[in-house]
């Protein structure tokens, strides 16, 4: 009869591949082998299914002829790909650890490991008892939680740490296996999560392996081996600071400039100007003073979300007077309130004969959170008869024609801006911009062709958009175009954290 410990139920898969690594000359092969043990008397009334397999996805590292490489090449290696499953209902945790068996010669010290995008140098990583008389393991992922009936993927690369001298690494082999243990671990059942009422920012958690994730702006479990059964956020004690205070300290080599000189605008292919508004990544275009947007003495900062909302005629009728138009109407009504707009009063893609899916309850500001932020504004409306440089548009934009709201759109002069004057000369036309030193370096340029808050002032029915070239041009504002929100943040709009980089947006706290 089997014989299985009740209280320490454990599954063990040994597995290859056998790896081999070599600086001069190598062969490299693999094997499997998969066993089970266990000990004690079966209890047939606390036996729990442990049921786990291990599937290769690709074949083994073949690494002959390998020699030190830096961290950023390593990375790049096609990985040996294995994946492991749990047939059976119950939770559990793997441990993956890699063996260096005892014929190896070269030192753990000079080989890297990387398991899906984590890497450190092998010898680094706690040692495990070896399954096999001799070997040295290496615990190198532990604690991963795999839910009942499922599977976790996971990709392996090795290679020689760059700073391997040829003393240290000539005619030298390595050879190492990979063990998967299986444990079976109990889940808290009835979690109760409290937050605040409108959690923004970053949190602390009181729930072992629970983060506050801000770009989801919910929670994120990563392990659930816990014996607190309730998740508790609590706001992280952090320094704050004005959020356009904060840009306007900025320098050139931050990506900001001052142009015009009222003006403080991010400037080049990719500058470091994310941030996280209404659970969304969206983009700061500069902060400007109330001759752009009529706040008397207010340096207000000025975003652009980071896609477009989908395709819309910039007016079903075609005429190009902003303040009637039926995408002023659709963004100001019901992107800015998140609603659904079902009536197909403002929500076509093309004149209105085309109508489009215009559904906001998701998309739109859905949060009076993020909408208090909004500052409702003067949208400067001065029309353009033909394009010309970018400082003459802006110039022409500031008519005397204009209107308020929250949401608007770029202005042609923001595209224009957005582009390094060292890189695109400030003396060309944006009529001219398909270039790849022009439009090609602009980070404001979007998906394709895009509408901006531009009327063409020699027609009542034309306005100017980017193309997907680059360019600025006019066309029939019932023709269907990408409409990118953009808004004005409140003067009280303060930087939590953050760095502006893709990766780690500004979050902003009114």
């Amino acid at each position: 009869m089997k014989k299985i410990d009740s209280k320490s139920k454990k599954f063990l898969i040994i597995l290859g591949p056998i790896l081999l690594l070599v600086i001069i000359l190598s062969i490299s092969y693999a094997y499997w082998r998969k066993s089970a043990t266990q000990s004690g008397i079966n209890q047939l009334d606390t036996l729990k299914c442990l049921d786990i397999t291990f599937t290769d996805v690709t074949n083994a590292i073949n690494l002959e002829g390998e020699y030190p490489i830096p961290d950023s090449e390593g990375m790049t290696k096609t990985p040996y790909t294995f994946k492991v499953t749990n047939n059976c209902d119950v939770y559990t945790e793997l441990d993956i650890n890699l063996e260096v068996l005892p014929v190896s010669t070269l030192s753990s010290d000079y080989v890297k490991v990387a398991l899906n995008n984590t890497s450190s140098l092998l010898s680094s990583n706690p040692q495990v008892t070896p399954t096999i008389d001799g070997a040295t393991s290496y615990a190198i992922s532990s604690g991963t939680s795999l839910f009942p009936n499922d599977f976790a993927t996971f990709d392996l690369r090795l290679w020689v740490d760059e700073a391997t001298t040829t003393e240290q690494g000539a005619n030298k082999t390595f050879q190492s296996k990979i063990t998967v243990t299986a444990s079976v671990v109990t889940m808290p059942a009835n979690l109760t999560l409290q937050i605040p009422d409108q959690p923004s920012g970053s949190y602390n958690t009181n729930f072992v392996g629970a983060t506050w994730n801000y770009k989801l702006g919910g929670i994120t479990i990563n392990s659930l081996d816990s014996t607190d059964q309730k998740i508790n956020l609590t706001s992280k004690t952090e320094n704050t600071e004005n959020l356009a205070d904060y840009i306007m300290s900025l320098t050139n080599d931050d990506g900001v400039y001052n142009e015009p000189a009222t003006d403080y605008r991010y400037e080049g292919e990719n500058p470091d100007n994310w941030i996280m508004f209404n659970n969304e990544l969206w983009r700061i275009i500069g902060v400007f003073d109330e001759s752009t947007h009529g706040k008397t003495g207010e340096k207000l900062v000025k975003i652009i979300r980071g896609s477009s909302i989908g395709a819309f005629a910039w007016d079903k009728s075609n005429t190009n007077d902003w303040p009637a138009s039926s995408l002023y109407n659709l963004l100001n009504t019901h992107y800015y309130n998140g609603t659904n707009e079902e009536s197909l009063n403002y929500c076509y893609q093309y004149s209105i004969t085309i109508p489009g899916v215009c559904n906001f309850t998701e998309t739109g500001i859905t949060s009076n959170y993020y909408r208090e932020m909004i500052e409702n504004v003067t949208w400067k409306l001065g029309g353009i008869a033909s394009m010309s440089t970018a400082e003459a548009v802006y110039a022409d934009e500031r008519g005397t024609t204009e209107t308020s709201g929250y949401i608007g759109l770029m202005y042609a002069s923001d595209y224009g801006y957005s582009v390094l004057k060292t890189s695109c000369a400030r003396a060309t036309s944006l009529g001219s911009y398909n270039s790849a030193m022009c439009g090609g370096k602009a980070w404001l340029r979007g998906e394709g062709y895009e509408w901006t808050l531009v009327p063409h002032s020699s027609s009542s029915i034309s306005v100017w958009l980017v193309s997907g070239t680059g360019l600025v041009y006019n066309d029939p504002a019932s023709n269907g175009c990408g409409g990118r929100p953009s808004l004005y943040l409140k003067s009280t709009v303060k930087k939590l954290t953050g760095t502006g980089s893709i990766s780690d947006p500004y979050i902003i706290i009114s």
